[in-house]
């Protein structure tokens, strides 16, 4: 859900090509359909989020035949993985400094308002 959230946030871009000008006028009226055109394709390609801990792109059988692997299973592998690679990035003193400030203001704001 935070996925698509985050996707829904950063808009669309409006321009000739994501409008299809020129496709629109190249397919025409009903009945023509876009479906199978490369323009179509690409685009759904960089619009539609798929979220990474579901498998929504094989058919039953391909699921089935590759282990049944559920939305859980695909997160647990890919937590497992993060954990493995990941490479943190270390915060220099005056970013570090910022944040700790930011915190301890926040913690003075809640306090005042016996929030914490």
């Amino acid at each position: 859900i935070a996925g698509m959230v985050g996707r829904f946030i950063q808009g669309e871009q409006v321009n000739d090509d994501t409008l299809a000008v020129d496709l629109i006028r190249e397919v025409g009226q009903i009945p023509g359909h876009y479906l199978g055109k490369k323009h179509t394709l690409d685009w759904w390609r960089k619009e539609q989020f798929i979220p990474a801990a579901a498998d929504r792109t094989s058919s039953y059988s391909d699921w089935y035949k590759g282990g049944k692997k559920t939305c859980l299973d695909l997160a647990k592998e890919r937590v497992k993985n993060i954990l493995k690679t990941h490479q943190p990035l270390v915060l220099d003193e005056e970013k570090s400094g910022k944040i700790d400030k930011i915190l301890e203001e926040a913690r003075q704001y809640y306090k005042k308002r016996d929030m914490l």
